[in-house]
């Protein structure tokens, strides 16, 4: 300001794009209101701060604002910061809109946008229209299978979900640790316990086996299952096990009835120098009230006090 460059577009803008990036909003809108003169990348740079800050209402605000200036087209990367606005503030009707926008402007089969859309529509409950869009992708990539399987996922779609799994590897990408934790969350919400040994057996051929995340998920998804001698074969192989990991197999054992073996993996849990969270706490007091175990609850309750939980 003190050397008279506050004209200069091109620095404001990157004063804006700093401010958003820092969290900054206030400080980026109050740059962005004394320009005199705004582009695109102006407007682009604001409202993509608001959209990655979560502040969903004023991204969508300022985007109606910007189209009453027709110089100002939305680009690629401004539709895509809009669309996961609409994502998160559950917007469907402007997400249609700006939907419609996307494909006038000739952006709709692009794979990132397309990944985008199929997102937001799954978040605001318009599942066949997320799988619109999935359809009209051209050259989908990992990430665009992904967050369609995700989707099934979400919608208890679990047939569809193992159907594009297995075409997916038709088409050719290999599956990554997202679409393994997705699949798996399907056939555990379902209890589709075959199905969801061949996932397994595909995770070990693709080398994911011994990943603490997929780990994690398939101690649930055996459990969830009625499977628990898997899913402790599982556990038993892991060799960084976490707290989140020790939870899991604990709420296992509560929701198979099983609360003493519950409680006789906590002297290995200590043994292992594990800290007891909320989340292992939570299993351990579950595991006593579907077993009814009066005395281990009162060892869990004293467990809570020691940790101050």
């Amino acid at each position: 300001i003190r050397s008279g460059l506050d004209s200069d577009v091109a620095l404001m803008n990157s004063l804006i794009d700093f401010y958003a990036k820092c969290g900054k909003l206030e400080e980026a809108s109050r740059v962005f209101s004394l320009m005199s003169t705004k582009s695109v990348v102006s407007w682009s740079a604001l409202i993509s701060g608001y959209a990655s800050c979560e502040d969903a209402f004023h991204a969508l605000e300022l985007f109606t604002m910007m189209q009453t200036y027709e110089e100002n087209q939305p680009h690629g990367m401004l539709f895509a910061s809009i669309v996961k606005a609409c994502s998160k503030e559950g917007a469907l009707v402007e997400g249609w809109l700006i939907h419609d926008k996307i494909m006038r402007s000739g952006f709709d089969l692009n794979v990132f946008i397309g990944s985008t859309l199929i997102d937001m529509y799954a978040s605001c409950g318009s599942f066949n229209d997320a799988r619109s869009v999935f359809a009209r992708v051209q050259s989908k990539d990992l990430g665009t299978w992904n967050v369609m399987i995700g989707a099934c996922a979400q919608y208890g779609c679990v047939k569809e979900a193992l159907h594009l799994f297995y075409h997916m590897q038709e088409q050719g990408p290999n599956p990554g640790l997202v679409t393994f934790v997705n699949v798996l969350k399907a056939c555990a919400d379902f209890a589709v316990l075959n199905e969801a040994m061949c996932i397994h057996a595909n995770a070990i051929k693709h080398g994911f086996d011994s990943d603490i995340y997929i780990g994690s998920t398939l101690v649930s998804m055996y459990a969830k299952c009625e499977s628990i001698h898997d899913a402790r074969t599982v556990f038993d192989k892991l060799t960084n096990r976490n707290v989140v990991t020790w939870a899991v197999i604990i709420s296992g054992y509560a929701e198979c009835g099983l609360g003493m073996e519950a409680f006789m993996l906590l002297e290995q849990l200590k043994e292992e120098g594990v800290i007891v969270d909320q989340g292992i706490m939570i299993s351990l007091v579950k595991a006593c009230t579907n077993t009814k175990m009066l005395m281990q609850g009162y060892i869990a309750h004293a467990l809570a006090l020691e940790y101050d939980l």
